[in-house]
């Protein structure tokens, strides 16, 4: 009952409304640009975006599907190790292709995003097991990846390793 009576007051007061205007006045302005709420929705959807891409990526490193890396970063990419060499996207996939830098497991810990605009910032933390030039280990890595928005999707431009 206090449901009907909800929807008979509020078709009332439309029509009332209505009324009080007259039959020619112009309907209430649209507003137009997003609203805050718009945009916080607009950032949550990116944000979920980005951290699907992300997890792409790390599936696509396990795996060793290196087209699938391939598509996921642009062309300039670049991988600094925690040793500080910057590794050119190029070198790093042949790198995963052989085996030579071979991911065997990754435990993600947290992913943070932090999103201006048409580039973006995702920090993610996981426990990496991993074989890299025959020396096997488990680190604690930290990976900032910066990406931006390219043809409607997210592709990464680099990443920083290190350790948390």
């Amino acid at each position: 009952m206090l449901l009907i009576a909800t929807l008979m007051t509020a078709t009332c007061r439309s029509t009332t409304n209505e009324r009080a205007r007259g039959p020619h006045a112009e309907a209430e302005p649209k507003r137009f640009g997003a609203t805050s709420e718009d945009r916080t929705m607009m950032i949550a959807k990116d944000e979920a975006h980005l951290k699907e891409a992300y997890r792409q990526m790390i599936k696509a490193m396990l795996d060793r599907h290196v087209a699938e890396l391939d598509a996921l970063l642009a062309g300039e990419f670049t991988l600094t190790h925690m040793t500080g060499y910057r590794q050119p996207k190029r070198e790093w996939l042949e790198a995963v292709r052989t085996g030579q830098m071979r991911y065997h497991a990754a435990e993600e810990k947290s992913v943070d995003v932090n999103v201006a605009g048409d580039t973006a910032v995702l920090v993610g933390r996981s426990v990496v097991t991993a074989t890299i030039y025959g020396a096997r280990g488990t680190w604690n890595l930290q990976l900032t990846t910066r990406y931006r928005r390219q043809d409607n999707r997210w592709i990464a431009v680099d990443t920083i390793a290190s350790t948390f």
